[in-house]
This record gives C-alpha cells, structure tokens and sequence, in this order.
C-alpha cells in the first residue's frame, strides 16, 4: 500500500511538473514573438497567442459567467479542458493551480527579452478559467446551457416555404411509407397517388414562392428609382464632371432597363407554367377504398394551380408596367440633365457625334418598345372582351354613351353639309341687300367677315367635328396613348388645313371671298392654294414628328436632329414652288409698265440653263415687293403707325415750303369758303361707325318704342348731321335748335308747338303728351340740348326741367337730345347716366379714309376738283403721265392723312383747315397750299386765368362775360383782359355780346386744355 500511494504521489508530481514546463515555453514563446514585432504572424498564431488574445479570451470567460457571452463565440473554444467531463476539467484545474504556484516562485531572473505584460496577460486569462473551473458541476452546466439557448434563439427562424417544404416532404414520406405497408392493390394505388399529389405540391409551392419573390422584387425597383430621382438631384446641384458621370450612369441603367423590357415583352405572351396533374388513377378504385384524401389534395391542387397561373399573369403584366414606368421616368431624369451638362457632351449628345447617333438608336428602341407594350395592351383588352361577358357589357355600355351622342353630332353635320351652301348663300345675299340700301362704297364689316368665315369653313366644320368627338370621350379613354396619336394627327391636319385657307382668303379680293375654285383653274388663285397646301403639309408633318418625338421619348437626339434640319426641307420646295409659279412670274414681270434692269434680265433669260435661276430671282422680287406692300398697307391702318407717317410728311411740307417761294394764290370765294365750312348742311352722307346705331333709333321710332337718348360728340364731329338722318329716315320727327339767346325752354317749347301744329301757349308738357300717344311713331329731337346745362351752382335747373318733360313722356315718344363732349362729362359726373337716358350715342372720331371722302364729297359740291400739283417735288428723268398720277395720288392720301391727324378725326375740324389751305389762282383752278396751321406754342405760355376763361368759353358757347364770370370766379376785370386779348389774337370770336373757339384754334386750345388737365375728353 505505501509503495502504491508513493507511485501516485510520484506520478502526480511527474505531471504537474509537465504541464509547468509546457505552460512555460508557451508564455516565453509568445515574449519572444512580442519582442520579434510580429514579423511572422502565422509563426506566432501557431506557437502560441499573443498576448492581446489572452487578454480578449479572459473576457470572455467573464461575459460567460456573466450570460453577456456573444453568440457567435463558442464556450469550448475559451477552455483547454472539454467542459461536458469532469476529470478533464479537473485536470485542468490542477495545472493551472500548479502553474500559479510555480508564477509566484521568484526563481531566477528572466533575461531583458522577456515581456511582462504578456505574463501577467496569461495568468489573468488562467486565473479566469480556473475561477469558472472552481464553479459547481451544476452552476456550469447552467451557464452552458443559457448560452446554448441564445444561440438557438438569434438562429434564424424556419421560413414558411421551408417549413412547408419540410411538412410535405414528411407527408410524402408517409404516404409512400404507407404505400409501402399497404395490403392491396387499390390501397397502394391511392397511397401512390397521394405521394406524386404532395411532390406536385412542393412544384406550386416553390412556384408561388418565386411569384412572391418576384414581387417583393417589384416593390424594390420603385425605391430604386427614388433613389435616381434623388441622384440626379444631387448631380445637379454639383459640378459639371458629376452630372456628366450620373449622365453615363444614366444611360445604362435605362439600357438595362430597356433590355429587362424586351424580354419582358418577349415572354409576356408565352404559355403559362401549368402543373400537368394528368388523369385521376382513383377513378376505377373500389368503393371501399378510401380515397377521401387524394381526391381532396387533387382538388385543392387544381385550384391552386389556377390561382398561380392568375397571379404569375399578373406579375408578368405588373413587372411589365412598372419597366415602362421606370423606362420613362429615367429618360425624363436623363433630359433633365441635359441642361447641365458640360459644353462639349451636351455638343456631342445633340450633334451628330458617334454619342449622338447611339443615343438615337436608343431612342428608336425606345419607341419600339413602346409600340409593343402598346400593341400587347390592345390585345389583351381585347381578348378580355372575348371572354368575359361582364367586360364586354361594361364596354358595350360605355361605347354606347359616346356613340349615342355621336351618332347626333353626325347627324347634325351630315345635315349641315347638305344645306351649308344654301343657307350660307342666303346669308350672304342678304348681307349684300343690306349694303345696297345703305348706299355704301364698299362691303361692310359684316359681309367681309362673313365671305372670310364662308371661306375657310370646310376644315373649320372637320375640327369642329373631331373636337366635338373628343369631347365626347370619357377621360379615362382621351388620356390613353392611342387616343393621344390619333387626336394629335388629326387635329394637326385639320388645323394645318384651316391655317392654309385662312392665309388663301386674306390674299384673295373681298368680292371673291366664299366662292369655290374651279377644279380645272390653274392661275393664279387654284396655283396659290396649292402651293400653300404643299408648305402646309410639310409643316405638319415636321410639327407631328417632334410632337409625336416629345411625348414619347422626350426631347432628345431625335428632336434636335429634326429641329436643326428641318430648314433643308426648304430648299426642293422652293424648287417645285419655282417650278409651279414660272409661268406666272415672267406674265407678271412682262406686264410690268417700266422694267427695271433686273426685271429686263430676267425676261432675256426665260429659256435655257438660266431660266430656272431667272424665275427664282423674279419669283423673290415679286414676293418682297408684295410683302413690302402688304406690310404697308396693314402699318396704315394702325392710328399709330399712320401719326408717324402724317407727322414724316408735315417735315417734308416744312422743308418744301422753307425751299420755294410762296405761292401767289388767292383765298377762295366766300361762298365756296361757307361752302365748305362745318356748318353746312349735308350734301351726302359719308358713311361712318355710328350708322347703326341711327338705324337701330330710326327702327325704334317705327315702332313707336320710346325713351330718352343722347348723343354725345364734340363740337363738329356730326351730330346735328346724325339728328338730320334720324330725321330724314325715320320720319314723325320734331327737330329744334336749342340757342342760349332764348331765355330758358320757351324758345324750345314755342318750336316745338309750331311743328306739332298746337297753340303758341301749350305747355311743354302738354306738347309732351300729345306726342305720347300710342301709335303716334313721334320722335322730339333736340339740338345742342347742352346750352341748358351752366357749369355754375344751380346751373342744371333748364336741364332737369327738360328732362323730366321728356321722361315723363316717352311711352311711346322718342326723346333724342344732342350734347356736346366737354358738357357731356360734367353732366355725367353731376347727374349720372342711367338712369336718367335709356341710352348713349357717342360719336366716335372718323378714319382716315371717311376724312378723305368727306372732303372729296364737299369739294365736289362747291363746283370744283383740287390740283395736287403744288405739293410734288420734281419728278425722276424719265417719268411719264402715269408716274405722274402715282406721285399725286400719293400726294392726295398724305395730305389727307395730315388733315385727319391734326383734326385728331373731328371731320368739323378737317374741313375748316382744308377750305383755309386752298387756294385759286388767276385761270380758276384751285390749288392744294402746304398745311398752315396756328402757333399752338404760344398758347403755353397763357396765365391759369386765361386758360379757364377759354374753357369756360368753350362749356357755355356762346358765352356771355358774365356766364363766364360766374362759372371762372374770376372778377370782372380778369374777365374782361382775358375776353379781349383772345379775341385780339384769333383765339375767340364775338357775335353779339357773346364769345365762341375759332375754328381756326379749336383743336390746339382743346389739346392745351387736356394737357393741364383742365378739360377731359375720350
């Protein structure tokens, strides 16, 4: 027994010992490594840890003990011992406790090499394990087996499509198990069954598990493009280098998106993946086996088979959609950037660079590929009405609310085509018969506009039509892209059309207007028309292009290659124009009166090499001498435009009259000067805007429709002429002058009872009943009713007298009373208009054109025609009689331009300056002098009082100095200066104690007035 125990105690000395001596050549190895730097990592890792492993298992140990230990460290790996045996763990122990004890021996002293603090690291991780070592048995197995369930719980958890892979691979497992312990035939037959029905299972399972894959997928891609959006974004906000490379970035994503989209297309309309469950083997099965379960996973495989084909065509179709979506969308955001872009790729992209023809042939993919998304939706609408009743009623109910209404439309038109030029034809005749009865020299407004309208309206009543329709459409159907095409050609040919024949008809004389072109005629209205049709076509068609372009692949190489040369489409039409208009340009240039040099060369080479290049020469003369002239005939009709060219020709009357000698003419008699005068009664009526407005108080006179009206013009601009024609057209009518010589309304009520045939002593209100009376079609007109009207206190007594005469009856009576402008303000501030007069008349200033034609009319009438000759600067070498008449004729226009614009279309005022700048001399003739016109600047620099006495004169004509005092508050002696010094200069004329304007300062002391803002007038 001792020589036993001795072995043991021997044997356990032997060992620790060992392990002491183990231990220490693994803390001097590591020294030793720590002292070499780490030159050889793996000899280190292999000999021995260094000593920053030491210190991180040691923590380790502790974050075991404390349940914090990582789940991705394994428990065995911290220990030298196997932690499940004891007498290992126990082993263990014991080293580590010999080892501890051995450490704190001092022995001998370690050479400088040795590192300490790798030392004190390895007895720290030691002490750590033999501290878990010391716990009980039972207190480790529960650390253990804590940390062996966290790392069961941060495992990932069994998916639905494992765990149903896993349960019917168990189920096909035990139906196969059971076909295996099956007693008969039918019994292993339906265990067979059941077994192929649960493998077929796992295909659709997997299947519905790639579907749900492919739609998460889906989802995915649309955050995807968030994030492009918010790239390019940030691209825009950075340098030119980052836009150009998210630019790059750009293109092939969209190329890989086109890609992913072609063969999305390609496989949209292959055959379905379908589970082939094939024929039942359980139908011949006996009665007594039971088949319950088969039958029942056939059904539910058969349905489920269904619902998967239903889901992938909608993935397929959904995958579809949103590749089209993100195909456009990173186009748009690659447009954006074009803006951005450096000088020389923007250059690159839009020229025609090896970069720009490939991104045209992207864009070329890219409408193919629209084409056949498009192509493959129709399609499947369609056979969605083939096999689905309640589809096609829906459709059905939705087309017949459009093609009800349509169907009217058409009926409509279809009427209107027939009967158009019938009803039109009736329109226009009676337009004519209207212009007939009112005598005028040209058609009038309405007529012309009706031949325009006439004209054009074949492609106006198409776009009517088509716009019609698409206004019938629902919303929904209009915002397809189908619709969109057919919409954006038709209505751009039709608009196109409509836009050709509105520049025919304004080239086309009024009296043609509204009638049809021959079909044979060639020259030169039907050869006009063609040409603008060629020009309107290729218009078109380059304006459909770049639209068409812009809306489905956005403005990019396509649209600025077809934008930047489309010019060169110029060049074979103006060929084939040439080609078309020579015949008709050379008849034109050898029509010519006087051929310029160019013109005689062009008509010596009307055939050979150079007749083509003589006709185009010819052809751009006539169309820039015929440009030239319409933009200055449509210049002249501008009030603007036609000031300037009165003031140019006033400058060059100037400096004519500064470079001849004065005329010696004599001034015209005085009864042609009366003649001719303002005041003259009307020899013929010039026609002018306010003509139906007469006409329609002439109708209402007929009618016996009564009312109070006024007609409002400044002094001359025509209306006692307008009371002559209402008087003279309607007929019934009592016309009297109203005079501030007469003494309040009895001037005015013994008229008006003189020609009502009444006693001398009837009121003017009895006058005003009798004219009342129904169906008496009787009409009171007054002339210059102003003169009741004082711009003092109370100077509106005779005025609201007269007025409620004629509004207390005018039932059936037309009351129509004539004010002057400068009076018809102030009334209209101190009164109101309505409802004090059922209507206003206001006569509007004359054209240029009536001016010229009034002046004609009167000249005419006083017995002689005006020469022109005077005002001609002396004619080119050369010139004949007709160049001659051209130089008159524009002579005569300027002048009357010049008399139009300074009379500012007052025709009172033009009159009075042609009869003072006409002249006769000693053989009779009577010439046309230079304008002479008052000194209007020395009117500048009149005193305030004296500008008030001149308003107030022109308020209360013909005003008495007392009239003026009162309204002027100015003091007698003011008055009288200003009266005398006016009438001393010409601005004011006396008759009979009363003060009047000349003619000859009427308009420049009305333009001082208005320019100090003393008098308002329109």
């Amino acid at each position: 027994m001792l020589a036993r125990g001795w072995r043991l105690t021997a044997l356990r000395g032997v060992v620790i010992v060992a392990l002491t001596c183990a231990a220490m050549h693994s803390v001097s190895g590591a020294a030793f490594a720590l002292d070499d730097g780490g030159a050889d990592d793996a000899g280190s890792d292999a000999d021995g840890a260094p000593a920053r492993r030491s210190s991180s298992q040691a923590d380790r140990v502790r974050d075991l003990v404390a349940g914090s230990l990582d789940v991705g460290v394994s428990p065995s790996s911290l220990f030298d011992a196997k932690l499940e045996d004891p007498a290992s763990v126990a082993l263990d122990a014991a080293r580590i406790r010999a080892l501890l004890r051995g450490a704190g021996d001092g022995g001998q002293e370690p050479d400088a090499s040795f590192s300490t603090e790798a030392w004190d690291e390895l007895l720290d991780l030691e002490r750590t394990r033999l501290a878990f070592y010391e716990l009980p048995s039972e207190r480790r197995a529960e650390l253990l087996e804590a940390h062996a369930r966290k790392v069961a719980r941060s495992l990932p958890k069994e998916t639905d499509q494992e765990r149903k892979t896993r349960e019917a691979e168990e189920e096909r497992a035990r139906a196969l198990e059971a076909a295996q312990r099956a007693q008969s035939e039918a019994e292993r037959l339906v265990a067979e069954e059941l077994a192929r029905l649960l493998t077929l299972s796992q295909s659709l399972d997997a299947t519905e598990h790639r579907l749900a894959s492919e739609e998460q997928a889906l989802a995915s891609r649309q955050d995807a493009m968030l994030g492009w959006q918010r790239r390019v974004r940030e691209a825009k906000a950075g340098g030119e280098a980052q836009v150009d490379a998210t630019y790059d970035a750009l293109r092939r994503a969209m190329r890989a998106t086109r890609d992913e989209l072609d063969v999305a297309l390609d496989t949209i309309d292959r055959p379905l993946p379908a589970s082939d469950l094939g024929p039942d083997p359980l139908e011949d099965v006996p009665a007594g086996v039971d088949t319950s379960r088969a039958q029942a996973k056939r059904r539910e495989l058969v349905a489920k088979s269904v619902q998967l084909q239903a889901r992938e065509r909608e993935v397929r179709a959904a995958r579809l959609d949103r590749l089209v979506k993100e195909s456009e969308l990173l186009n748009r955001e690659r447009l954006g950037l074009l803006d951005s872009l450096s000088a020389s790729k923007r250059s690159a992209l839009t020229g025609f660079d090896d970069e720009a023809w490939d991104q045209a042939r992207s864009e070329l993919r890219q409408l193919t590929l629209i084409a056949r998304y498009h192509r493959f939706v129709a399609t499947s609408w369609v056979k969605e009405l083939r096999g689905s009743q309640a589809a096609l009623g829906t459709t059905v109910w939705h087309a017949l609310k459009f093609l009800v209404p349509a169907l009217v439309v058409f009926l409509v038109f279809s009427w209107w085509r027939r009967n158009a030029r019938v009803v039109l034809q009736e329109i226009q005749t009676r337009l004519e018969e209207a212009d007939r009865a009112a005598r005028v020299t040209a058609p009038s407004l309405a007529l012309r506009a009706f031949r325009f309208v006439r004209a054009i309206r074949r492609p106006l009543e198409g776009l009517l039509l088509f716009s019609a329709l698409m206004w019938l459409l629902p919303s929904s159907t209009r915002e397809l892209l189908e619709v969109w095409l057919v919409e954006t050609i038709v209505t751009g040919t039709l608009a196109g059309a409509l836009v050709v024949n509105v520049i025919n008809a304004s080239f086309v004389a009024p009296a043609k207007l509204g009638d049809s072109i021959p079909a044979g005629a060639i020259e030169p209205d039907a050869l006009r028309l063609r040409s603008l049709r060629l020009i309107g076509r290729v218009v078109v068609a380059f304006v459909l292009i770049l639209a068409i372009s812009a809306r489905l692949v956005d403005k990019g190489a396509i649209y600025s290659w077809v934008l930047s040369t489309c010019w060169l489409a110029a060049i074979p039409i103006a060929l084939v124009l040439v080609r078309w208009w020579r015949p008709t340009v050379l008849s034109r240039i050898e029509l010519a009166r006087k051929k310029s040099p160019l013109q005689l060369w062009v008509l010596a080479h009307r055939t050979g090499w150079m007749s083509f290049l003589a006709a185009t020469v010819a052809a751009t003369h006539l169309f820039f001498t015929a440009g030239y002239r319409t933009v200055r005939s449509w210049l002249t009709g501008i009030d603007l435009a036609r000031r300037g060219a009165a003031y140019l020709f006033r400058r060059e009357l100037d400096r004519r009259q500064k470079e001849r000698a004065p005329a010696d003419d004599l001034p015209l008699p005085e009864e042609v000067h009366r003649g001719l005068g303002p005041a003259r009664p009307v020899f013929r009526w010039v026609s002018t805007p306010v003509d139906e407005a007469l006409d329609a108080l002439c109708e209402r006179v007929r009618e016996g429709r009564g009312g109070v009206i006024a007609v409002v013009g400044e002094r001359g601009a025509g209306k006692s002429a307008a009371l002559s024609r209402i008087a003279e057209r309607a007929g019934g009518c009592l016309r009297a002058a109203c005079s501030r010589e007469a003494q309040g309304l009895e001037a005015i009520r013994a008229r008006l009872a003189d020609l009502a045939g009444l006693p001398p002593a009837t009121s003017l209100d009895a006058i005003g009943a009798s004219l009342d009376e129904p169906g008496a079609k009787r009409a009171v007109l007054l002339d210059d009713a102003h003169v009741h009207v004082r711009t003092v206190i109370g100077g509106l007594e005779e005025f609201d007298a007269l007025v409620a005469v004629a509004r207390s009856h005018s039932r059936h009576a037309l009351w129509v009373l004539s004010f002057d402008e400068c009076v018809w303000q102030f009334l209209s501030r101190a009164r109101g208009i309505r409802p004090l007069f059922d209507g206003v008349v206001a006569i509007e200033r004359w054209s240029e054109e009536r001016i010229g034609e009034l002046i004609e009319s009167r000249s005419t009438s006083a017995g002689f025609e005006p020469s022109f000759d005077g005002l001609l600067d002396a004619l080119p070498a050369g010139a004949d009689e007709i160049d001659k008449e051209d130089a008159l004729r524009e002579r005569r226009t300027g002048f009357y331009r010049l008399l139009w614009d300074y009379a500012r279309g007052n025709p009172g005022v033009a009159l009075h300056a042609w009869r003072s700048n006409v002249g006769i001399d000693k053989s009779g003739t009577v010439h046309v002098r230079d304008l002479r016109t008052p000194n209007a600047g020395e009117l500048e620099d009149l005193p305030y009082p004296t500008l008030f006495v001149l308003r107030a004169a022109l308020q209360l004509a013909p005003a008495s100095a007392g009239d003026i005092g009162r309204a002027t508050q100015l003091t007698d002696i003011e008055v009288s200066d200003a009266i005398r010094y006016s009438v001393a200069r010409g601005y004011l004329e006396e008759r009979a104690g009363r003060v009047d304007i000349t003619w000859d300062w009427f308009r420049p002391i009305t333009r001082i007035l208005q320019r100090r803002h003393l008098l308002v007038l329109r």
